[in-house]
């Protein structure tokens, strides 16, 4: 798992996920629920990000679709938005099995 920090701007790598962003209102199931109906359609990543307290909900959701084993982590990126919300951005892989089923 790669991390990294970035400062009023999020990074641009990996921008060709699918993208869902995560607000505090909903729960972490809601998302992981979201991520896997995205993997179901054959996309290979999806990108979780959160900003402020929804950050909580971004980081359980990614953490219960790995626990679950229907994705892996790639990459944890932490950022400060334009004003001064901190943000995380988690980038999701499908999970594949030995024989590439799942």
């Amino acid at each position: 798992v790669s991390t990294q920090s970035t400062w009023g701007k999020q990074s641009l790598e990996n921008q060709d996920a699918s993208n869902i962003l995560v607000t505090s209102k909903r729960q972490p199931y809601n998302y992981a629920g979201q991520v896997k109906s995205l993997f179901n359609e054959g996309h290979k990543k999806a990108t979780l990000t959160g900003l402020g307290q929804a950050t909580e909900t971004t980081t359980s959701a990614a953490l219960k679709l790995q626990s679950t084993k229907v994705a892996k982590i790639v990459s944890i990126q932490t950022f400060i938005s334009d004003v001064g919300v901190p943000g995380i951005k988690i980038i999701l892989e499908k999970e594949e099995t030995s024989n590439g089923a799942k």
